[in-house]
């Protein structure tokens, strides 16, 4: 069996950048043959707030209007919906998915999104979770150390920037990184133009973790 996944997309709930609303997407990748969706709206202080802005609970809440809208559309239609993140740390405009997250998780780990990357790194390496930079070679983003990184994204989908994907399927290899592709999609003409594919149904974020470690995925690249 061939379980196709999308990794990275946004809603327009929690997304400054999204453009189509959670249930929309859902029905979107339903009829587009997928058969689940990792929501990864954008969580840094910029899109939150900052601790003097807001509390840590508000800023969670914040980011989790979209996926829950995805969760309960999928839960209508049968397309599995799981939670991530695009989290981005102080000083730096790199992006990076956060795979195996939980809404426990989330409250539990104050600011964390005011953490170095090595900090962060370190925190999701401890909790089972994985640290996946996004579109590495985008300016204005750079590739980081890594030995601070679980993987990358090989190939990133979004047709209207320069994700230079070469170097960065380039950048996976040379340093035996997991690789993810994703159609970073913010527009309802992005659907599904990539797809992390895996042998067996996927049943929760901690089954993306296991399977990503094992290399027991393939990819679609569009």
């Amino acid at each position: 069996m061939r379980y196709r996944l999308e990794f990275h997309c946004h809603t327009d709930e929690s997304s400054p950048c999204g453009t189509v609303p959670a249930a929309e997407m859902v029905r979107l990748y339903k009829e587009a043959g997928f058969d689940g969706i990792v929501i990864t709206d954008h969580f840094f202080d910029l899109v939150e707030g900052k601790p003097e802005d807001c509390t840590w609970k508000e800023a969670v809440d914040k980011l989790l209007v979209g996926y829950r809208a995805a969760k309960a559309a999928g839960d209508n239609i049968g397309l599995d919906v799981f939670l991530g993140a695009e989290i981005r740390f102080p000083g730096s405009e790199n992006d990076y998915l956060v795979i195996g997250l939980t809404e426990e998780f989330l409250y539990a780990n104050e600011w964390m999104y005011m953490l170095t990357q090595p900090e962060f790194y370190k925190l999701a390496d401890q909790n089972g979770l994985l640290l996946i930079q996004a579109h590495p070679f985008r300016p204005p983003c750079t590739p980081v150390d890594p030995q601070y990184l679980h993987g990358a994204e090989g190939y990133n989908g979004h047709k209207g920037q320069p994700n230079n994907n070469p170097l960065a399927e380039a950048f996976v290899a040379q340093n035996h990184l997991i690789e993810t592709v994703g159609s970073d999609c913010h527009y309802t003409h992005a659907v599904g133009t990539t797809a992390m594919v895996f042998p067996e149904p996927i049943r929760s974020t901690a089954d993306i973790v296991r399977h990503l470690r094992n290399r027991n995925y393939d990819t679609e690249k569009n």
